[in-house]
């Protein structure tokens, strides 16, 4: 009997790009799906949407954008 290969999963590999604490950028070094949430607990002074989590803390959440910069992530990974 004639079975499909399994389609072979990638693994997503992500450089997420800082400057003075503060993200400027989040890279993918492949073409593998991806979504990036960043949790903010410091709330005091945002602009965003201030939600509760599980916990009852307030916590402003953000979709960020992944750039599939895979040249730049790559020279990157390769670092460490």
């Amino acid at each position: 009997m004639f079975m499909p290969k399994e389609k072979e999963t990638k693994e997503a590999e992500l450089v997420i790009v800082m400057f003075g604490g503060l993200i400027h950028k989040v890279c993918c070094a492949n073409d593998a799906p991806v979504r990036v949430v960043l949790a903010d607990y410091d709330v005091e002074g945002t602009n965003g949407i201030i939600v509760t989590d599980k916990d009852g803390n307030k916590v402003v959440l953000e979709v960020l954008e992944v750039e599939y910069d895979s040249l730049f992530a790559e020279q990157m990974i390769e670092l460490i």
